[in-house]
């Protein structure tokens, strides 16, 4: 769940312990954009998605700007909540605060990326994909959140 508290520039995140960082930057968004809230300095944008060609994009950089921050509330001491997405402040300090009330959860912050590797054209057997693929794996060139297709 994500809650907003404005006239301290915070993003609350409680109950959840997997958080995909767009859909906390889209609430920001939206509470941004109400009529009541334009008072307030934006909290976070989101840059990115750059077309690469062949349907390949960038990701997403998402900012969090103006001194807002992100705070964890109601969470046992040690949960650990995961959150998905390539997260910068604009003045590059902190952007997370400890909780008013529950414990102190551990923040695991997983850079999200869209690698694709894709293998085509006239000659390409299955066992050459297969081939591609080790290669890949072996030198280590992707990351667990990394998607490999081939066709």
């Amino acid at each position: 769940m994500i809650s907003i508290d404005g006239a301290n520039k915070i993003g609350v995140l409680s109950v959840e312990t997997l958080f995909n960082f767009n859909d906390v930057y889209m609430a920001l968004v939206d509470w941004s954009a109400l009529p009541e809230n334009m008072q307030y300095l934006l909290p976070v944008q989101g840059t990115g998605k750059a077309v690469l060609g062949g349907g390949v994009y960038t990701d997403i950089i998402y900012t969090i700007l103006n001194g807002w921050k992100i705070k964890p509330e109601g969470y046992t001491s040690g949960t650990q909540i995961s959150v998905v997405g390539t997260i910068v402040s604009d003045d590059n300090t902190i952007f997370t605060i400890p909780p008013t009330s529950g414990g102190v959860p551990q923040w695991l912050f997983r850079v999200s990326t869209s690698g694709v590797v894709t293998v085509t054209g006239s000659g390409v057997t299955t066992q050459d994909k297969i081939d591609i693929a080790d290669e890949i794996m072996t030198r280590g060139l992707l990351e667990e959140d990394n998607f490999l297709a081939l066709k």
